[in-house]
């Protein structure tokens, strides 16, 4: 005997609890963590000044600066799969690209551009290229957002 049934689910609704928590960028799932002394954290988020430590005030205008290995991002996770980073740098003055040895393009400081995408299994470094040419005496800030993707 063959019996048949045809029903369509059209809503469930069910309670779960969910625990969340927010940690400091060098615990969380995506580690951010800093190499250079100019990248610290800071209340838990991490902070790049070039220029404003005790040892220097700023860079030089009409010139071009490459820091390497400015900071390193990390899975810290159970799972072993890849994630796909791309970070981008948001800032209206064109000064500020970044690469890394690991990224799909930008590779190296010759290529550096405003966004690289990273395939993140273990650990990869940032770099930036500062590039002061035509720029006005003064303080820039940029932002990088970063965004992943399970690979």
């Amino acid at each position: 005997m063959v019996v048949g049934l045809n029903a369509n689910l059209n809503e469930y609704r069910v309670g779960r609890e969910v625990q969340i928590s927010v940690v400091s960028d060098d615990q969380a799932l995506i580690k951010l963590i800093p190499i250079k002394p100019y990248a610290k954290l800071e209340d838990g988020r991490l902070l790049i000044e070039f220029g404003n430590s005790a040892s220097t005030t700023g860079l030089s205008p009409d010139s071009k600066y490459v820091f390497d290995k400015v900071f390193c991002i990390a899975v810290n996770s159970w799972e072993s799969r890849e994630v796909l980073l791309k970070l981008s740098v948001i800032e209206n003055y064109g000064i500020v690209k970044i690469y890394s040895p690991d990224s799909l393009v930008s590779k190296s400081p010759e290529d550096a551009s405003s966004e690289i995408i990273i395939p993140l299994n273990e650990t990869s470094c940032v770099g930036f290229v500062i590039n002061t040419k035509s720029v006005k005496l003064g303080t820039y800030t940029a932002k990088i957002k970063i965004s992943a993707t399970g690979g």
